[in-house]
């Protein structure tokens, strides 16, 4: 039965929904109890490693208002010089189609504008400590679409930085190797409380595109007088490629796609951390190949299907049945005992 902001798909196993105006935020929480990601239905939400309230990889303050703290995605025309943001936000420029699909270990998001269709479905594998992102961009015109994306996210390492953001810009260290953005920080008050310590990871983001060029600061990335709604890399184009320490950091990558009318494509975008470089190598060499990913996909929505299907209750309301046999259920898993966290609370208790 569809309502006034989406409805439950016919097995019960998403709910669809429609409109990307809501009054509060429609989150997913996507974990394997050592990475997770907090997903709203418009890209908002943040990412963490174990412990969501000392041990966060992004960047996000709690706003039910306008929940836009996120990673972000921005597609451009280099045509026309017209960007937009395929989640809605962070550009809010009103879609031609959307609908946000929550289920069970991951989440589809799909719009159109101009006849440019993108399908982002993002998903935690069920081990390794990252995110990935399936893009697949459809052109649907009659005419030769030259495409530019830039991915967005503010990385916030560790414990939640106090008003001070200046002064911790200072430990931040960012680099960029192989099509992959490094980053990690060298003040951290750690797991355990002790004070002043090295950030025991490395942050990172990357994909199976090449990216033509990346921006490491904030400050250079959005410009003065803007916000991440009408960032001026993405309005000139130009990255200037910061990188180093001082600055407050940014993951901003440059893609450009060439699509031929009826003509698509599929990439990864991965966002993660791991112990060192070598196995964030090793993160983005696998998840890289687009059929890993997918694969990696299947297994987390097979993982959800087994576990939750142990126990299944039938009664004439086929909504009871949704909520009893899945939702309740994955909540509990997903949301407190994998993540200890929901978007009212991330105390990690």
């Amino acid at each position: 039965m569809k309502k006034r902001y989406g409805y439950f798909s016919d097995d019960g196993k998403e709910f669809i929904i429609t409109t990307y105006i809501l009054p509060r935020p429609w989150i997913n929480i996507l974990s394997n109890g050592k990475y997770g990601l907090l997903l709203s239905h418009t890209g908002g939400g943040f990412s963490w490693l174990v412990d969501c309230n000392l041990n966060r990889v992004t960047k996000w303050y709690q706003d039910v208002f306008s929940d836009l703290d996120g990673r972000y995605l921005y597609i451009k025309d280099a045509k026309t010089g017209e960007y937009w943001s395929p989640t809605y936000k962070p550009v809010m420029k009103e879609l031609d189609e959307y609908t946000c699909r929550h289920g069970l270990g991951y989440t589809v998001i799909q719009s159109s504008y101009r006849g440019v269709r993108a399908t982002i479905t993002f998903y935690v594998p069920l081990k390794d400590t990252l995110e990935v992102w399936v893009v697949e961009l459809a052109n649907n015109t009659e005419d030769v679409k030259e495409l530019e994306l830039y991915t967005y996210l503010e990385w916030w390492i560790g414990t939640i930085h106090d008003v001070d953001r200046q002064f911790h810009g200072l430990f931040y260290d960012l680099w960029v190797e192989d099509n992959i953005m490094f980053v990690t920080k060298y003040f951290w008050t750690g797991l355990d409380g002790s004070w002043n310590r090295s950030w025991d990871h490395i942050a990172f983001i990357s994909g199976s595109l090449k990216a033509e060029s990346f921006e490491g600061s904030r400050e250079a990335f959005i410009g003065p007088e803007r916000s991440i709604r009408d960032p001026i890399c993405v309005e000139t184009g130009i990255c200037r490629e910061t990188s180093g320490r001082g600055f407050e950091p940014v993951g901003v990558f440059k893609y450009r796609i060439h699509l031929r009318p009826g003509e698509r494509t599929a990439f990864t975008i991965l966002i993660g951390a791991a112990p060192s470089v070598d196995e964030v190598r090793n993160y983005v060499k696998k998840y890289s190949v687009l059929s890993e990913a997918l694969r990696e996909l299947a297994s987390v929505k097979e993982f959800w299907r087994s576990l939750l299907g142990r126990l299944l209750v039938k009664t004439p309301d086929k909504y009871v049945n949704f909520l009893t046999n899945y939702w309740y259920k994955y909540q509990t898993i997903s949301a407190r005992i994998l993540s200890r966290n929901a978007y009212y609370q991330q105390a990690a208790a």
